[in-house]
C-alpha cells in the first residue's frame, strides 16, 4: 500500500494544533495462495482508496475522519464506508 500525508500547523509560530490531511491506497488479496482443495475467492483480492483528515489537538491527542472507496473483484462497484476516530497516546 502506499500512503501521502502532509502536517500542517494551524496558528503561525505554534506546533499545535494541526491538520493533517491524507491518501491512503490499498491493494491486496488474502486468498492469493491457498490450498488446492480450496477454491479462491474473489472476493478476498481488495482495493481500497482511503482520503481523510487528521486533526492534531495536543502531541498525543488527534481526532481523525477518513472516507473509503472500495472494490473487490468479486463485485467491481464501489462500496462506501466512513471512519470517525479519536486517539489519545499516554
Amino acid at each position: 500500500y502506499g500512503e501521502i500525508a502532509y502536517h500542517q500547523s494551524i496558528r503561525k509560530g505554534k506546533d499545535y494544533p494541526k491538520v493533517i490531511p491524507f491518501v491512503r491506497y490499498e491493494n491486496y488479496d488474502t486468498h492469493f495462495a491457498v490450498a488446492e482443495s480450496v477454491e479462491k475467492n474473489p472476493a478476498y483480492h481488495r482495493e481500497i482508496i482511503t482520503a481523510g483528515m487528521g486533526f492534531q489537538i495536543t502531541p498525543g491527542t488527534i481526532v481523525k475522519a477518513d472516507f473509503q472507496w472500495l472494490t473487490t473483484e468479486a463485485d467491481r462497484r464501489p462500496g462506501q464506508l466512513l471512519n470517525v476516530g479519536f486517539g489519545y497516546w499516554f
